[in-house]
């Protein structure tokens, strides 16, 4: 490994390390985040049923962006876990609950927590890819619990780091990575580390303004590990670093999946922006379908809404003429305009959402492909 490079990007770090960690950036977020996970998650595995779930979206709230971004895994296990509070418990439980830190034994228990998350996903969001599990959201369960003892991945920044210190053992791709060789990379990094006291000093300094002990002291210096891994691709730590380059045939092939890439960063953004007028519009759906509501009915006349289901977006309502109740489908009563609200502001609003509603089906649709295409190629995104 090149031990010249890894020197020079210890210089930029420590010479970019006020601007990295200035009130507009502020990577300490890691350290706090890693110091308030395990207490939150605890708390969260000590209980059960909904108040697990509860508790369970506490800890995501607090990651932060670490682990959801354009796709959200810990989001997802929040939505399992309102629907099978046990399971998702359980699945924690089996994946956090072990002192030991054998790779082998490790790598079965991510293995076990894959596959009962896709199980969860095949049952409850069939084909969806935004609630879907990967290497680095596993690994940020475990790297956040017990961070002296895990290391966080994260594919695009990883890759980088190990060509730029000319490590060239693979570790593979997608979700389940050789954690052997990427903790083989990390573990000679974390040595390099703390054999340099300049950086050592540096990484010092952060925690000099953390009066209160809000801030992980990583000992170990995994955090710094990954902070460094991760702040030399965002902050461009590696301008000008020579390594040795892939020969034409490599390089033609990486510049045509960074242009897929990108192609396909254009249009998840595109299909994305369309989900969220979708949910936007279910959003003023549920806000005015109320109990209390008077609607007409093309068919069965004046009701007034006793009920509705959001999850389900079910309305029941009893009509004025016979007493009846009928349970009917929201979206499908506004798409088709079965129903005028009494109240004008109400009409309105859901004439505006019919065209949404009406393409709903589609607009799932084209976002999850979006999602699929964009997954495989996330490791060639700048």
């Amino acid at each position: 490994m090149n031990k010249d490079n890894l020197q020079e990007i210890f210089s930029r770090y420590i010479q970019k390390f006020a601007f990295i960690n200035s009130p507009g950036h502020d990577e300490n977020y890691k350290w706090r985040i890693a110091k308030e996970y395990r207490t939150l998650m605890d708390d969260a595995l000590s209980k059960h049923g909904q108040e697990f779930a509860k508790a369970l979206y506490k800890v995501k709230k607090c990651t932060d962006n670490i682990i959801d971004s354009y796709t959200q895994p810990f989001g997802g296990l929040c939505e399992f876990a309102k629907k099978e509070p046990e399971t998702v418990r359980q699945m924690f439980l089996d994946l956090l609950g072990h002192d030991d830190t054998d790779i082998p034994a490790m790598e079965n228990r991510i293995a076990l927590f894959f596959n009962q998350s896709n199980a969860l996903l095949d049952k409850y969001f069939p084909g969806s890819f935004r609630y879907k599990q990967d290497s680095h959201s596993v690994s940020a369960y475990l790297f956040l619990y017990d961070p002296d003892s895990h290391y966080m991945y994260k594919a695009k920044q990883s890759k980088r780091f190990a060509a730029r210190i000319e490590f060239y053992d693979d570790w593979g791709t997608g979700d389940n990575i050789n954690l052997r060789v990427y903790y083989k990379m990390c573990d000679w990094l974390v040595d390099q580390i703390k054999s340099s006291k300049e950086l050592l000093n540096t990484d010092a300094s952060r925690f000099e303004t953390d009066k209160h002990g809000a801030m992980f002291p990583d000992e170990n210096k995994h955090i710094l590990a990954f902070d460094l891994i991760y702040c030399c691709t965002v902050y461009n730590l590696y301008t000008g670093i020579p390594y040795r380059k892939k020969d034409i045939a490599e390089q033609n092939l990486l510049l045509e999946l960074q242009k897929k890439a990108e192609e396909a960063l254009v249009d998840y953004n595109s299909k994305k922006a369309e989900m969220d007028r979708l949910d936007e519009a279910y959003a003023i759906m549920n806000r005015e379908l109320v109990p209390g509501v008077i609607l007409n009915h093309k068919t069965y006349g004046t009701g007034e809404i006793l009920s509705y289901d959001n999850e389900n977006q079910r309305l029941k309502i009893i009509f004025k003429d016979t007493g009846e109740i009928k349970t009917l489908s929201a979206p499908t009563l506004i798409e088709n305009k079965r129903i005028i609200p009494e109240n004008p502001e109400t009409a309105d609003a859901f004439d505006q959402i019919r065209p949404l509603l009406k393409e709903a089906g589609t607009i799932k649709s084209y976002y999850e492909q979006a999602c699929d295409n964009l997954k495989q190629y996330e490791d060639y995104l700048d």
